[in-house]
């Protein structure tokens, strides 16, 4: 069979989206702020240059001071937690449309790039998915079991408790 020239027009969006809700990273984050269940928890990322840069070619040397909700947490805790934030995935196409109405907000302050904010909303969409709104646009849906598991992993690490990755 012959192959046309314009098969890729046939190619739907969502093949070739990159399927992680939104993936800064962590050098760009000043903080990420969620809301959820009625309370907004604050992680931040606080950066002082130790050393400056004296080539072209290097890159300061900085510090970072992870807190969360204003309390020092645990680096590779914080990380931890934001590769379970980051690495969420949409896993599927909205076929109707629902109010951006979230249950959960995930806003980013950011320290690089075009944009200095993004707010990343999960709105209820069916009994299994929640549609995801980024800068109140939505095309996408993602499952609530990857929030639930987000949820837990902040909880976790509000409370101290060791996270795995």
């Amino acid at each position: 069979t012959e192959t046309s020239n314009l098969a890729f027009m046939s190619t739907k969006p969502f093949d070739v989206v990159d399927r992680f809700v939104f993936i800064p990273s962590i050098e760009d984050v000043q903080q990420v702020a969620i809301t959820a269940h009625g309370a907004t928890h604050v992680l931040a990322i606080a950066r002082k240059v130790t050393k400056k840069a004296e080539k072209p070619e290097e890159k300061d040397e900085v510090e970072s001071t992870y807190t969360m909700d204003g309390k020092k947490a645990e680096e590779d805790n914080f990380k931890k937690f934001y590769q379970a934030l980051i690495g969420m995935t949409v896993e599927g196409e909205v076929r109707h449309p629902v109010p951006d109405a979230p249950d959960v907000i995930v806003r980013y302050t950011l320290t690089k790039g075009p944009m200095k904010e993004m707010t990343i909303g999960f709105a209820p969409y069916d009994r299994d998915f929640y549609a995801v709104f980024a800068n109140g646009v939505n095309v996408f849906a993602l499952t609530r079991e990857q929030v639930n598991r987000m949820l837990a992993k902040l909880d976790s690490l509000l409370k101290g408790e060791k996270l795995s990755d």
